[in-house]
């Protein structure tokens, strides 16, 4: 503690010092906003919060800073027979993804594609703002289909979203399952930018 002390009475000291000369020190943050010190002015004594700069929404991670951000994914029947009708939006922090129709098992329609089986939903990394590093979560918000469905979300490029049965743990066609309702996912990532 005696050194933790010390260091502040030195950092007091100099900042003394510094005021001797100057009677206040203006402090401008990169967002534009200011604050000014004098020599009276402590961290304690800081005050209003909204003068202070904005905390960045960022984690650290891996060596390097990733956004956490937030989406919802709607899916629903496509207009054409054996297709879904795709589209998302920000919860927090996230992007918003144009409906995008008649997406077909192994087709691809921009920011969405769909494996061979149906059971893969891919959110392409184009759709999203910065590179996807990691799925933190994906949860199912919403299933009108009449089958318990679990959803699994992974990817590190690409968001993938896994649909499985809930009882027997088989992959699920979900071209087939929005034929009885619809499908809402939320998902929480990280991205680079």
């Amino acid at each position: 503690m005696a050194a933790q002390i010390g260091y502040y009475d030195t950092l007091k000291s100099v900042a003394g010092k510094v005021f001797t000369y100057l009677a206040s020190i203006t402090l401008t943050g990169t967002d534009g906003k200011t604050i000014t010190c004098t020599q009276d002015f402590s961290i304690d004594e800081a005050g209003a919060m909204s003068s202070k700069a904005a905390i960045v929404n960022t984690i650290k991670g891996a060596g390097a800073l990733a956004v956490l951000r937030r989406i919802y994914v709607f899916i629903d029947n496509g207009t054409t027979a054996a297709t879904i009708k795709v589209s998302g939006g920000s919860r927090w922090n996230g992007d918003t993804l144009a409906e995008e129709d008649n997406l077909a098992k192994g087709g691809d329609t921009g920011n969405f594609a769909l494996n061979a089986v149906g059971a893969i939903l891919s959110i392409q990394n184009s759709g999203v703002t910065g590179d996807v590093v990691a799925v933190v979560a994906a949860s199912l918000g919403q299933n009108a289909t009449g089958t318990a469905l679990t959803v699994d979300g992974y990817g590190e490029t690409d968001i993938l979203l896994g649909f499985r049965n809930a009882t027997s743990g088989a992959d699920v066609d979900i071209t087939t399952l929005v034929d009885t309702g619809t499908i809402l996912v939320e998902v929480a990532y990280l991205t680079t930018a």
